[in-house]
């Protein structure tokens, strides 16, 4: 509107201006084609004006409700996951500006904000029947609803939430009245509502009264206060009302999704569906009220940095409309979600959180809130809530706060603004058209009151084989806490690395003191601040083969009984920098990284606090060292004798094709020989033995030599054999590492002497047919000392096919065709064949599987 475009000062109102992403987030960069101004959340809250459905007598004689400080407003939402403890949600976090902003005369004296997480009721009029708009009947059926005391309800259960539009707008004007089912001209006539005006009308002065009788909104016109009005309209524009005013009723629930009577030319309603009491719609209606609480108080004397859950400021210089440069301060809140203040009703755990309700309460005055984020926060990361050394509850009453710091949000913050790794760039996002730089982040751990000696970790599950890769790096980042100086020193903290299959029992751990960057602001572009606050002495880069190296002393030295045992931890100072220790536990593998942690260890004699940044956790130099493979195939054909196929396959470790990745190379030394012979023995034979004998030979050998030890996955075979002193004890290991597979197979069939009568007799040696077949496979490996499986058939086959000559009994009959069937009727007093066949079959299997433990203890199989 006219008014507004010329009003500069109410424009430049920090209550209602237009906030641009800059402000904010001046790093940020923003994608093609939106907007630069970022879509806040505005909760204007009037503790001394009366709600919807508000009866409230107590009320003085200008009509403000008595007591403002006691009064609340609330708003409620679904939440679309429910379930916090798989999702991991840890944070309640928004950006607030601060509600105190442009009061100069400091009236504002705040109040208190408090969320709640849980089980909220959808019961927005306490009656315990779910009501809906749409449930209302338009052709005046009485019997349809019945009443409340709050005024008509439903009688019959919903399906679907739409208006009747067989009448047209007619339907809508007789749905859409909000949720006490009544207009507001029949709530002038309900008894609730005509009660409430009846006693609150004599309590007010007649100015108000008379002020009350223009106002569409007032008791006396619209006695619920539940009437809907659009921020735009030509009476807002008439009246010149300020942006609040007009957003003041745009909550209303009469009238909200109706076409207005005269056309504007813009949509003026807030929504085309029913109001109903059911908010996550799923057509129940849900009374019980079970929730976590969480509490903030806005008041100026508590609104610091460290305190309140406040986790950064932001003060920020602002142009306004009216030509003033002001600065604001906007505020990060960060809520632990286990970090409740009361609990209400019957809740365990964070499994089935479905609604959110945030309320406003504690305030005097009327007052303003801008959100300019407001969400919930998950990370990968978990807080690990074991004592490290015993698996039991933790000690101490140390805390420990996962969050993340980043470019575009803490590029600002106290006591050390976030910049970039040295060496880091920001992402160029591939899916704008133009250069546009993604958001860099790190992971922030934060300790408050952690004892001497004592330890808090994060951990994440993973799967991941790192014997392909050099080194493990890690930028490193800590700082004291704002407000602290001077407590912290270097070293107090350090910071430990651990991975491994477990997290108490089978681990490599790296521990490293911490140096602290002193307080202050860096800039982003200058790399020796990048340098100051990733300093040097806190950068990991560690070499992953003094893990295996760490493990192999250490079983060394249990072989020899200097060391206690296997999950005893067994520590050592990293050569190339001393200040760091290396410590394996157990029998940990880099081929099977199953889980992650990081930690925070206490190394001063009192306790301290402090936060650290990590960032860009990468592995580097990976092994490029390749293999080699070859195949050869021979073929010799015997003439009409037979054939003999020979082939030979090898494969050292490292080969693979151009499409494999780093892990889908080989890793073991592989050759494979096979040899064919398909002959005639019956041809060696002299021709008069007319004897056919078809042999059939293969034979099969597979030889697999790991390039790791297969007991210690990151060892290298050829480290493990170095730790033998006998030569006999290496050829044991290199034996059992092996995994070797032989097939023979021999097959004579149908072998035969085809010398057969001329009138074939029963004593003929063709008659006599005999096959063999034999089939051997043995295997072993690093499990299965050997197993052997033997297969054998034999098989006698006689066969005899006398020539007898039939009795035809009616032969002598003439041929016509009434005499064929006698005439061709014959008779055979012995069978056409005579078959005996007899089979012989062996199958013998056998398996030993090897006894590992005595590997464990260091020994080897004899």
């Amino acid at each position: 509107p006219t008014h507004i475009r010329n009003d500069p000062d109410q424009l430049s109102d920090h209550r209602v201006r237009e906030i641009y992403e800059r402000e904010l987030f001046p790093e940020r960069e923003l994608p093609y084609g939106q907007p630069a101004t970022i879509p806040v959340l505005n909760l204007a809250y009037y503790p001394n004006e009366r709600g919807p459905y508000n009866l409230d007598r107590e009320v003085d004689r200008d009509g403000y409700l008595l007591n403002p400080s006691n009064r609340w407003g609330g708003i409620t939402r679904q939440l679309e996951t429910s379930d916090f403890e798989t999702a991991n949600i840890a944070y309640i976090e928004f950006w607030l500006m601060d509600p105190f902003a442009g009061d100069t005369l400091a009236n504002l004296t705040g109040g208190d904000l408090y969320f709640h997480l849980g089980e909220i009721s959808e019961d927005v009029l306490r009656d315990g029947k779910k009501f809906f708009e749409n449930g209302l009947p338009i052709n005046g059926d009485s019997s349809a609803v019945e009443q409340t005391i709050w005024g008509l309800t439903p009688r019959h259960q919903s399906s679907l939430y739409g208006f009747d539009n067989s009448l047209g707008a007619e339907a809508r004007r007789l749905q859409d009245v909000g949720l006490n089912g009544l207009n507001s001209e029949q709530e002038k006539q309900f008894p609730t509502y005509a009660q409430y005006l009846e006693e609150l009308q004599p309590r007010l002065s007649d100015a108000t009264l008379a002020r009350m009788r223009e106002d569409a909104h007032s008791p006396l016109n619209d006695p619920a206060g539940d009437r809907f009005r659009h921020y735009r309209g030509e009476e807002q524009d008439r009246r010149q009302l300020s942006i609040l005013e007009r957003y003041k009723y745009y909550n209303g629930t009469e009238g909200n999704s109706q076409a207005p009577e005269n056309d504007d030319g813009y949509h003026t309603a807030s929504r085309n569906t029913p109001d109903v009491e059911d908010i996550n719609r799923d057509n129940t209606l849900n009374d019980q009220e079970r929730y976590y609480s969480y509490h903030v108080s806005l008041r100026p004397e508590e609104m610091q940095t460290g305190f309140n859950h406040i986790a950064d400021k932001r003060e920020v210089s602002v142009s306004l409309r009216n030509g003033r440069q002001e600065k604001v301060t906007w505020y990060l809140f960060r809520i632990p979600i286990s970090d409740y203040q009361s609990k209400i009703g019957n809740m365990e755990g964070f499994h089935n959180i479905r609604f959110m309700r945030m309320l406003l309460t504690g305030f005097k005055q009327p007052q303003v809130f801008r959100f300019a984020t407001l969400g919930l926060v998950r990370s990968e990361w978990r807080n690990y809530n074991s004592d490290l050394a015993t698996g039991g509850s933790l000690t101490g009453s140390g805390q420990l706060s996962i969050t993340a710091v980043n470019i575009e949000e803490n590029g600002n913050r106290t006591p050390v603004n976030y910049v970039m790794p040295p060496g880091v760039t920001r992402v160029i996002d591939p899916s704008q058209p133009q250069l546009r730089q993604e958001n860099e982040q790190a992971l922030s751990l934060k300790v408050e009151q952690l004892e001497a000696g004592n330890s808090r970790a994060i951990y994440k599950g993973a799967m991941h084989d790192l014997r392909r890769y050099k080194r493990l790096q890690m930028f490193v980042h800590a700082e004291q806490p704002e407000g602290d100086a001077g407590r912290l020193q270097d070293g107090d903290l350090s910071l430990f690395l651990r991975i491994g299959s477990d997290y108490r029992n089978n681990y490599y751990e790296m521990e490293l003191p911490l140096s602290l960057t002193p307080e202050g602001h860096y800039s982003p572009y200058i790399n020796a601040d990048r340098e100051k606050v990733w300093p040097e002495a806190n950068r990991i880069d560690l070499p992953l083969e003094l893990f295996t190296q760490l493990k192999l002393k250490r079983d060394r030295l249990l072989k020899e009984g200097e060391q206690s045992g296997y999950y005893t931890p067994y520590s050592e100072a990293d050569p190339d920098q001393t200040e760091r220790r290396i410590t394996v536990t157990g029998n940990p593998s880099l081929a099977e990284i199953k889980v992650m942690m990081i930690g925070i260890r206490n190394n001063s004699a009192a306790t301290r606090s402090g936060e650290v940044w990590v960032n860009e956790m990468r592995l580097s130099e990976f092994d490029e060292k390749g293999g080699w493979a070859a195949q050869g195939n021979m073929g010799l054909s015997l003439s009409d004798i037979g054939t003999i196929q020979l082939s030979a396959r090898r494969e050292t470790a490292g080969f693979g094709s151009l499409s494999q990745g780093l892990q889908q190379r080989r890793n073991n030394d592989f050759s494979s020989v096979s040899l064919t012979l398909n002959l005639d023995l019956g041809r060696f034979l002299p021709r008069k033995a007319r004897i056919t004998a078809p042999l059939f030979y293969a034979y099969s050998n597979n030889l697999e030599t790991p390039l790791y030890d297969p007991y210690n996955s990151d060892i290298l075979l050829s480290e493990s054999m170095e730790q033998m002193n006998l030569h006999t004890e290496r050829d044991s290991i290199q034996r059992i590492a092996q995994t070797k597979t032989s097939y023979r197979s021999i097959s004579l069939n149908n072998l035969k002497m085809n010398i057969r009568s001329a009138n074939p007799m029963p004593y003929d040696p063709a008659n006599f047919t005999f096959s063999y077949s034999g089939n051997l496979q043995q295997q072993k490996n690093p499990e299965v000392a050997y197993a052997t499986e033997s297969d054998q058939r034999l098989q006698l086959v006689y066969s005899y096919s006398p020539l007898i000559k039939p009795w035809e009994p009616f032969h002598f009959l003439k041929e016509n065709g009434r005499n064929a069937p006698l005439r061709n009727l014959q008779f055979r007093y012995l069978p056409d064949q005579i078959s005996l066949s007899h089979k012989l079959h062996r199958n013998y299997r056998e398996r030993q599987l090897r006894n590992l433990n005595l590997y464990a203890a260091g020994e080897t199989e004899s």
